[in-house]
């Protein structure tokens, strides 16, 4: 089990509670850096794990960031720090890793499971906070609205 983590030391925390919690053989749980506001740092984290571990049957990309004002990643390509994070990133991680997967579903006759977690946080976008100049949702809130709200009905 890898916890990929941003700040290594909450990791390791999470690590002590989880092997404490659940009997599990030593070394089982490692923590790897991975910051997905860094394209650098989320291809690294995906050359280790393809080129480290044996094989690879789950990835569940659970983190995820709101900012409430507009920031630009520093080193994402220019993109604003929630959509790196949230979308960009986890995707480039999930398209790098996916041939890992496909390759541990072939040799071990496994079917891999890739769980992106959600929120429907778009749910709570105002017309007044949507339309208003300099906030991310401005361009396209709307049709966020009309796809992703139309799944819910």
């Amino acid at each position: 089990m890898i916890l990929a983590c941003r700040s290594t030391t909450k990791g390791e925390a999470a690590k002590e509670l989880i092997e404490s919690s659940v009997p599990l053989n030593p070394g089982i749980v490692e923590v790897w850096p991975l910051d997905l506001c860094s394209f650098e740092s989320v291809k690294e984290f995906c050359r280790r794990a393809v080129t480290t571990l044996d094989r690879m049957d789950v990835v569940l990309a659970n983190a995820a960031v709101m900012m409430h004002k507009m920031v630009q990643a520093p080193d994402a390509g220019g993109f604003e720090t929630t959509i790196a994070t949230n979308v960009v990133s986890t995707l480039l991680m999930a398209l790098m890793l996916l041939p890992k997967m496909r390759t541990a579903a072939a040799q071990h006759n496994v079917t891999p499971c890739l769980t992106f977690v959600v929120s429907d946080a778009h749910c709570f976008v105002t017309s007044r906070i949507s339309s208003a100049p300099g906030n991310i949702n401005y361009p396209v809130a709307g049709r966020i609205h009309g796809v992703v709200g139309a799944r819910y009905i």
